[in-house]
This record gives structure tokens, sequence and C-alpha cells, in this order.
């Protein structure tokens, strides 16, 4: 089981950050092969806190709370060029 930090390849991508029980667990950062990235906090191995993913293109396009793998509660959403924060 992985404890503390380290790094996990996977098939479907790279994590480099904080494990817990062999689960990712607090700050991290996840990039998938085809070059999108999460940068983050995790718990219990999804995205649970203040996190932010950029698109393949490295453009930001959600800066905010999460829960449960999705947004959720207060951020910003950034898409063509418009903010929307809510």
């Amino acid at each position: 089981m992985f404890e503390g930090n380290g790094v996990l390849k996977s098939q479907g991508g790279i994590y480099t950050g904080t494990f817990s029980g062999g689960k990712k667990h607090g700050s991290g950062r996840y990039q998938w092969h085809d070059g999108r990235v999460y940068e983050g906090q995790y718990l219990n191995d999804m995205k649970n806190g203040v996190g932010q993913p950029f698109g393949c293109d490295g453009n930001l396009s959600y800066k905010g709370n999460w829960r449960d793998d999705y947004p959720n509660g207060i951020g910003t959403s950034y898409s063509n060029g418009v903010e929307t924060t809510g």
C-alpha cells in the first residue's frame, strides 16, 4: 500500500502526490495521456477540496471546489475567453 508522497503510473495517466491507505489523498497532480491535467486536493481517490483542471491545450477550464470528482459549490469556469463565477 502506498503511504506518503509518490508517483503512480496507470493505464489512464500519471498521478504525482500524496497517498493514504493506497489511495490518492491530499494534494496531487494527475495527468492523463491525452494531456489533460488536474491539480488539487484528493480524498479517498476522488477530487475533493480545491482544484483546477486544465484542458489538452493547457488552458484552465475551472478553478474552485470539488466533491466526489465533480465541481461543487463556489468556483469559476473558463470557456472561450468567458469567465463565469458561481
